[in-house]
């Protein structure tokens, strides 16, 4: 699992971190957006081409399960 937490590099973080998180594996990646005060969860990485097939917003209230640790939820309602 990898978080990545975006201030100014948004685009960057999105549009080139995770292609290659995706080829290479990462089997779920935050994209935490501070300033939109948003976080996607990306899931099911698709090495060709490079993308995730499952990706969603996480929504109030802000509780989710990793896919490495099904039985740990975490709280990120702060961060909504």
């Amino acid at each position: 699992m990898l978080v990545e937490v975006a201030d100014t590099s948004l685009a960057y973080d999105r549009d080139r971190k995770l292609p290659l998180y995706a080829r290479f594996g990462i089997p779920e990646v935050w994209l935490i957006d501070i300033a939109g005060r948003t976080v996607m969860i990306h899931r099911d990485p698709q090495a060709e081409p490079g993308r995730y097939a499952a990706r969603f917003p996480l929504e109030p209230p802000g509780l989710i399960q990793p896919v490495m640790l099904p039985d740990i939820e975490l709280d990120l309602s702060a961060l909504l």
